[in-house]
């Protein structure tokens, strides 16, 4: 959860206690990737879904961003899925204020 604490204002609608759950049922159900640096500490963060097929969190701590982290645990989710799949990805909670198109 320390990585996360860093990058949770980049999400809107983070809400603790449901990312604790989400990220629990992730990691028993092998549904979660994650890169460290020499230190043991994550770098970066993937959560998805098998069921819904869906990549449902990417972070990337600010320190460690344009290095490649992200597009490597994509790549390797990828392979938990069948060739063909249509993976979504999940940008915003509905409930979110920040989740609905402005119009122009």
């Amino acid at each position: 959860m320390k990585f996360v604490e860093i990058v949770k204002t980049d999400f809107a609608g983070y809400k603790e206690e449901e990312f604790r759950k989400a990220l629990k049922y992730c990691i028993e159900n092998k549904e979660a990737l994650a890169a460290m640096n020499d230190k043991g500490e994550i770098t970066c963060l993937l959560l998805f879904s098998r069921t819904e097929k869906e990549l449902q969190f990417l972070a990337t701590h600010p320190d460690y961003r344009k290095l490649g982290a992200a597009k490597k645990l994509i790549k390797k989710m990828i392979l938990a899925f069948k060739p063909g799949d249509q993976i979504q990805v999940v940008t915003f909670t509905s409930e979110d204020k920040k989740g609905i198109a402005h119009s122009i």
